[in-house]
C-alpha cells in the first residue's frame, strides 16, 4: 500500500471537501426546484378548487 506525503494528504482532503460541497450544493438546488415546483402544483390546485366553489356559490 502506498504511503501518502503529508502534502498529498492534505491535497486529498481538500479535493475531497471541495467534491463534497459541489455535492451539497447540487442536491440543495434539486431540492428547491423540486420545492418550487411542488409549490407550483399546489397553487394551480387550490386556484382551481377556489374558482370551483366560486362557481358553485354563484350557480
Amino acid at each position: 500500500m502506498k504511503k501518502f506525503k503529508d502534502e498529498e494528504i492534505t491535497k486529498l482532503d481538500e479535493l475531497i471537501r471541495e467534491r463534497h460541497e459541489k455535492l451539497m450544493e447540487f442536491a440543495k438546488e434539486k431540492h428547491e426546484t423540486k420545492k418550487d415546483a411542488l409549490t407550483a402544483e399546489r397553487d394551480r390546485v387550490v386556484k382551481l378548487i377556489q374558482d370551483y366553489a366560486e362557481k358553485a356559490r354563484t350557480e
